[in-house]
């Protein structure tokens, strides 16, 4: 009896129904088919071949930025430093803060006055997202036909914008 008991434990412990088996790899299925219509190993690469993975993991901003065209990105120093890591960290922050308010250098900031080094607009600090489709025209959708048409390998993706205002970014301008 008692080894029935332990034979019955035993099936129940290690053996599964092969029923859960291929319940639990029906996403597996699933993607791999997707894959097979997309005619890629990866599914997202289709989306975007000149990126790792499609752009949907993995990507480094120098490796967008290389694809996308000149002036349509911050312009970025590469610097290689000796010493630690935070020590790089805040000469980078440091040389940033300096190119970015050269012109004001010789300001004298009133005593009680704030003032902002850099805006951090997300949303864990407070940034909003807000629909500007009432905004759309014909002469935004060129500007980002203009965009999208001069990189190669790129179909899908979003920007994010700064711009002194609307007016501006439909006039292509700042």
């Amino acid at each position: 009896m008692y080894f029935l008991l332990r034979r019955r434990f035993q099936r129940r412990l290690f053996y599964f129904h092969l029923l859960s088996v291929y319940e639990s790899s029906k996403h597996v299925y699933f993607y791999r088919a997707c894959c097979l219509k997309a005619r890629s190993l990866w599914f997202f690469t289709p989306s975007n071949p000149a990126l790792t993975f499609g752009g949907f993991e993995g990507e480094t901003k120098r490796e967008m930025y290389m694809v996308l065209p000149p002036g349509s990105y911050p312009k970025t120093i590469f610097i290689s430093p000796s010493g630690s890591f935070r020590e790089a960290e805040e000469m980078i922050i440091k040389m940033n803060l300096l190119i970015k308010h050269l012109h004001r250098l010789n300001d004298i900031i009133p005593s009680g006055e704030r003032f902002c080094l850099s805006p951090a607009l997300n949303l864990s600090r407070g940034g909003k997202l807000v629909s500007l489709a009432h905004e759309k025209d014909d002469r935004l959708l060129n500007i980002f036909d203009k965009i999208s048409h001069q990189t190669k390998g790129l179909y899908y993706g979003r920007y994010d914008i700064k711009c002194t205002s609307i007016e501006d970014l439909k006039k292509g301008e700042n």
